[in-house]
């Protein structure tokens, strides 16, 4: 533990304890807790998705990642969104994307404007599309999806999901 606060220190310039002794001053820091064991700190896991490029731009990847059940856009949703025929996000677009079924929210999100929701044009691009007027972006140019979780698609996200359509939104 005082290795761990030494290095600490040393990452920040000089420390507050050596420089309150060096003023006269008492140190801050409690020298009880050098004998304290890394079992003894606590440490707070925090887990928020980060993607990449080469997290891929496939279907499979996409579906993964945003739109499938486990995703953090997860249009499937609790029972609001787009989960079926019967949940009011698919009543107001006509974006079905069944929990579980890759092959059915495929069939969803690349449906004609005619026959479905039409958030896409294979071989388009993402921002002369529908959807990138629905998904929510950091650039505020987006709309307000997904409601349910509250996710923001980062520029990353938006990159990976605009190379899966223009090269022709392949079922792959």
């Amino acid at each position: 533990m005082a290795v761990l606060v030494a290095s600490l220190a040393m990452a920040c310039g000089s420390s507050p304890a050596t420089r309150a002794v060096d003023a006269g001053v008492p140190p801050r820091v409690d020298a009880s807790m050098a004998d304290a064991s890394l079992a003894d700190v606590v440490v707070v896991d925090v887990v928020f998705p980060v993607f990449s490029l080469d997290a891929g731009s496939t279907w499979t990847d996409l579906y993964r990642d945003y739109f499938g059940t486990s995703g953090v856009a997860s249009c499937a949703g609790d029972g609001f969104c787009h989960g079926s025929t019967t949940q009011h996000g698919y009543l107001v677009s006509g974006f079905l994307c069944p929990p579980g079924q890759q092959t059915d929210c495929y069939d969803g999100i690349t449906s004609p404007a005619d026959s479905g929701a039409g958030l896409i044009t294979p071989g388009r691009s993402f921002r002369d599309d529908y959807i990138s007027q629905v998904l929510r972006q950091e650039d505020d140019a987006g709309g307000g999806m997904p409601k349910s979780p509250d996710y923001t698609f980062t520029h990353v996200d938006i990159e990976r999901i605009s190379a899966w359509i223009e090269a022709g939104a392949p079922k792959n």
